[in-house]
């Protein structure tokens, strides 16, 4: 596991002391699923994170500063910097389910006009999500940054913080009750500075009922599910997913829903076989598909085991993304208890992985299965 120096406001919402732990994994597991969810962008592995950073300090320290000229520092400190806070609010916080936030207004229930909205006379760049976390229904929005700043990473929490103010989240006509989340944090290269992960969160309190706050949630869940869908080739499903809750009508809504629950009942189950797969349960139907170092591999092509080994033996680092059937019905038919239900037997979250079963199951029900490192196949 791997320490950053940790600083909370209001101190007294913390869900942690003055240190957080990260595994390398998690922070890996983290960006797959973010840039898989992000438009429009080429994906790899991510399993990089061991071999840029110093393996003799638990934290988390780079071997050497992430290149030289200040615009490569930028972009790898940003990226880098919502993995972490990616993982970070997963683990530390609870939320389950992530959604992009593009350009407002961004529908979450075309029904109830459940949107998330530019709050006015706020200009300038959005925060990098709206999510939710399917056991308390929070709903938030949150920043990641990253910063290499010798001082700190109070710049970029006020920069973050500024993003996370321009936007409010509306249901019929009503305010949805908000967190707001900026999380900063700043790089180390070596031992003359800690790494440190900050994080600002106030709550603001809107009028909108648990019901409609449980609607918002699916909405949040769905467009979860279709981002990552979509670029493994479940273009139909991902397809009805996001018209299910654009829809501005019951009977429209409905229609994508039977369109869904069509898709998914075509998609093929997949699941883990091999003689190490390990101690930790995997469900056997699983919907998804694979992903290596050179992005999403085309799923209309048949991945046989003898290509899976392939993959491995070339460095492809080959990653199976799956998620949990009952769980895509659940998001489709918009049950929210079923949701919260599969949540509680959530794998390898809080520990180290098991060298005996590395696969890993998000609290949203999608698992990513290392081929290489689990040395196990996908049939």
């Amino acid at each position: 596991m791997r320490t950053f120096d940790h600083s909370f406001e209001p101190p007294s919402a913390s869900p942690a002391g003055a240190t957080v732990q990260l595994s390398a994994r998690e922070i890996e597991d983290a960006g797959v699923y973010e840039v898989l969810q992000t438009p429009g962008a080429a994906l790899g592995s991510w399993a990089i994170l061991d071999a840029l950073l110093d393996p003799n300090s638990s934290e988390f320290i780079f071997r050497e500063p992430l290149g030289h000229s200040r615009e490569v520092k930028t972009a790898l400190s940003g990226l880098f910097g919502r993995f972490v806070a990616r993982a970070y609010l997963t683990r530390y916080l609870g939320f389950t389910h992530f959604a992009h936030i593009t350009k407002p207004p961004m529908r979450l229930r075309g029904i109830s006009r459940g949107r998330v909205v530019r709050r006015p006379g706020h200009n300038g760049d959005l925060p990098d999500w709206v999510i939710w976390n399917v056991n308390t229904t929070q709903i938030a929005v949150a920043e990641a940054k990253g910063c290499h700043d010798a001082g700190g990473p109070e710049k970029a929490l006020a920069r973050a913080w500024t993003q996370v103010q321009r936007v409010m989240i509306e249901v019929n006509r009503k305010t949805v009750s908000l967190k707001r989340y900026a999380i900063a944090t700043r790089w180390s290269a070596s031992n003359s500075r800690k790494p440190v992960l900050s994080v600002h969160d106030p709550e603001e309190k809107g009028n909108a009922t648990p019901q409609e706050h449980g609607e918002l949630g699916i909405g949040i869940a769905r467009l979860h599910f279709a981002s990552l869908l979509r670029p493994l080739g479940h273009f139909d499903l991902a397809d009805a997913l996001t018209a299910a809750v654009r829809a501005t009508s019951q009977r429209e809504e409905q229609e994508n829903i039977r369109r869904a629950n069509t898709a998914l009942a075509q998609a093929r189950d997949r699941r883990r076989v091999g003689s190490k797969a390990g101690t930790v349960s995997v469900p056997d139907h699983l919907i998804g598909g694979f992903v290596t170092r050179g992005g999403p591999i085309d799923r209309a092509l048949e991945i046989s085991l003898d290509d899976q080994k392939l993959f491995r033996r070339l460095g492809f680092r080959p990653v199976f993304v799956g998620i949990e059937r009952d769980v895509l019905s659940a998001a489709i038919e918009g049950n929210t208890d079923n949701l919260t239900v599969f949540d509680v037997d959530a794998v390898g979250l809080d520990t180290e992985v098991p060298s005996d079963g590395r696969a890993r199951r998000s609290r949203a029900g999608t698992w990513l299965i290392r081929l290489d490192e689990d040395e196990v196949d996908i049939a």
